[in-house]
């Protein structure tokens, strides 16, 4: 039979390389029809997953036993359980099939009808206090086994939750997703793990290279001892693997996302995808290499101890408590956090001589270094508080006139600790500066701290509080604050946005009509960032310049900037993440003046309702009543100041028929003017509160 004759009869085509699915089904039907590769594939995944479990389960039960019998307190219980036994009459017919099965004439269970008996294990449920697992076939139930041992057991297959939960779940896993498909995260990612696995490795590890090592064993030169590694325990501790199962993603899941079992397509079929398989590749790569290298160095010689030693070089995902993984549902990344944490505190403890002078030397000494170069560049001053602990920042070129402010992240739980309170305690005492540790409580709390905030709630206590828990900074500003919410939009607002915010508004409910509720734009971009991670601040992006380029946005009446101000490097979607806007009103300085300005106005407000009230026995003194009058109206003046300011910018920047760069560069020149001003009124405010006792710098 020639070639075409062979696609023909397989259902294909001759004028085409896809040939159509050969599997029918019969008319009427209304069942699914399943490819036998995938049915085989999916039958593969529970077999592999029922021995891998079996596998452990065994392991476990040896160690118990093993620990009974050095009679370890809390296992001296431990012994394998008498099997229950049911004694069973065999009927005739019964005693027949065996007979016949074994080759004997049926008929001789006639006289054998009334003997035969036969004792049949009885599997009764497990007690509190007992795991199972199969030897050779046989099944053997432990007993005495703690209960805390037998919970995390019984819990490591539960893969059941309520309605609620996975309803309450999702915005979480929408988030997880978001961020690991994010190709700046896969960046930031790769950069945190290099530092940390140079400061925690055992072994030298060079950043990079040792990774790139890694990668070339796995592909290449070390195939055989690669599978090694598997066979072993290694693999799946990458971040990347925390949201699905390793076997089943490898396999089967793998179908459903690209329908390889049908077309010759590579794996990662996007750019999203892409970045999310990066990650995984290269957190193996990294912890392969590390495996190679406690081998090599003759230290460990066990497999399974070199892989497990290997996975403590960066934070280990699979990893966990019996009771972390519901928390997880509602917290992404909480188990990572914890586990950073832990890995940090278990490495210096194992051996501080080494770890210390390592994590100093990687984190301590740049940003010290850093800080010593730019302390008193303008640029730096108005980086915000939760920008600078947890990132580094460099500038290339002039970033006054065409250079940039790039940022890279710093390892999370040891940046804080060997970077970020370093550049404080400099801040404090070589610039005498009293705010030095001012929102650092909150870095720890962001960075450090368990969360206590479920994804799903958290846009809904922002738009609350109309403020970002991460950068503390207002969602709407405070001009916009009591306008109606159609109009609560800026420059910067998703057209998505908009449009959701519009149709919100259309349901004839109270809530819908109010601003700071999901009928303001910022408020419903502010709930699809929060949702969706980096990921979906690509996706809005993406969509803003479809519904603009095809006209949707003018024809469903969106106000969106038409002429927008030339763009630069912190524009990008995806150099944002590692280029700071400068100059920018997005700063420190004017944050800091707001927050200030309304804690100052209070007990200013205070003392003059004391004057106006002639209570001169809570006055402290007339002379600082009257003061406190002068002060108020000169910080209002201030405050008029920068509002106006920052007002001008909006306005240039929607200006239609204005050229684009000179857009850019009137706003540059009013963004360094209103941090300007906003230094001259912290200043101002300082001396404020040294007058009137506003012990806000004390708090």
């Amino acid at each position: 039979m020639d070639e075409p004759d062979i696609v023909k009869r397989l259902g294909g085509s001759t004028k085409n390389l896809n040939p159509s699915n050969p599997l029918k089904a019969l008319e009427g039907s209304e069942r699914q029809i399943v490819d036998p590769l995938v049915s085989r594939i999916k039958d593969t995944h529970a077999i592999i997953a029922m021995a891998e479990r079996n596998r452990v389960m065994s392991n476990l039960a040896n160690d118990l036993q093993e620990a009974s019998g050095k009679g370890i307190e809390g296992f001296e219980d431990v012994k394998v359980a008498k099997t229950p036994m049911n004694a069973t009459e065999m009927t005739p017919a019964e005693t027949a099939k065996v007979l016949k099965k074994q080759g004997f004439d049926p008929q001789d269970a006639k006289d054998l009808a009334n003997v035969e008996t036969i004792f049949r294990a009885s599997r009764a449920p497990l007690a509190d206090d007992q795991i199972a697992y199969f030897e050779n076939g046989k099944r053997i139930v432990l007993e005495g086994v703690p209960p805390e041992i037998v919970n995390v057991v019984r819990d490591m297959d539960s893969k059941s939750t309520g309605l609620l939960m996975k309803t309450l779940a999702t915005p979480s896993m929408l988030l997880r997703e978001g961020m690991m498909t994010s190709p700046m995260f896969a960046f930031r990612h790769f950069f945190r793990q290099e530092l940390l696995a140079s400061s925690l490795s055992k072994d030298l590890h060079l950043p990079v290279i040792e990774t790139v090592k890694g990668l070339s064993g796995m592909m290449g030169d070390s195939k055989e001892e690669f599978g090694d590694w598997i066979m072993h325990g290694g693999g799946g501790d990458s971040v990347a693997s925390i949201d699905n199962d390793y076997i089943k993603s490898k396999v089967f899941d793998l179908n459903e996302e690209t329908g390889f079992l049908d077309n010759a397509w590579n794996k990662a079929k996007t750019v999203l995808q892409s970045a999310k398989h990066a990650i995984e590749l290269t957190d193996e790569a990294r912890t392969f290499q590390k495996y190679r290298n406690r081998l090599a160095s003759g230290d460990v010689s066990d497999p399974f101890q070199a892989q497990f030693q290997a996975r403590d070089t960066g934070i280990d995902v699979q990893r966990s408590g019996a009771n972390i993984g519901v928390y997880s549902k509602l917290f992404p990344f909480q188990n990572i956090r914890l586990q950073g944490l832990d890995l940090i505190a278990r490495r210096i403890a194992e051996d501080p001589m080494s770890v210390v002078p390592k994590l100093m030397a990687s984190i301590t000494i740049p940003a010290a270094t850093l800080w010593y170069l730019n302390h008193d560049k303008d640029w730096y001053k108005n980086l915000t508080d939760q920008d600078r602990d947890t990132n580094f920042h460099f500038a290339v070129g002039d970033p006054d006139k065409d250079g940039h402010v790039i940022r890279v992240p710093k390892p999370f739980e040891p940046g804080i600790v060997f970077g970020a309170l370093p550049e404080r305690l400099m801040d404090a005492f070589f610039t005498d500066n009293p705010h030095a540790f001012k929102n650092f409580e909150k870095t720890i709390t962001d960075s450090i701290m368990p969360g206590y905030i479920p994804t799903f709630a958290q846009p809904a206590i922002e738009a609350f509080a109309n403020k970002s828990m991460l950068t503390g900074a207002p969602l709407i500003p405070h001009n916009m604050e009591n306008i109606p919410p159609q109009y609560q939009s800026n420059p910067y607002t998703s057209d998505a946005a908009k449009i959701i915010a519009s149709g919100i508004r259309q349901i004839p409910l109270a809530i819908t009509q109010k601003p700071g509720t999901l009928a303001s734009p910022i408020i419903v971009d502010n709930f699809i960032k929060n949702w969706t991670g980096g990921v979906g601040q690509l996706v809005l992006y993406a969509t803003d310049k479809a519904l603009e380029k095809s006209g949707v946005a003018d024809a469903a009446g969106i106000d969106y900037n038409h002429n927008p101000p030339e763009s630069v490097w912190s524009d990008n979607p995806f150099l944002r993440s590692f280029v700071v806007r400068y100059p920018s009103t997005n700063t420190k300085q004017i944050g800091d003046f707001f927050d200030r300005y309304n804690d100052v106005q209070t007990e200013l407000n205070g003392l003059k309702f004391l004057k106006q009230k002639g209570d001169f026995t809570n006055l402290q003194k007339e002379t600082a009543s009257a003061a406190a009058e002068g002060n108020l109206i000169k910080l209002d003046g201030y405050k008029k100041a920068i509002s106006e300011q920052m007002g001008l910018i909006q306005k240039i920047t929607v200006m239609p028929g204005m050229d684009p760069n000179q857009k850019r560069q009137q706003i540059d020149a009013l963004a360094k003017t209103v941090n300007q001003v906003a230094t001259v009124a912290n200043q101002f405010v300082d001396e404020v509160e040294k007058q009137t006792s506003v012990a806000k710098g004390k708090k």
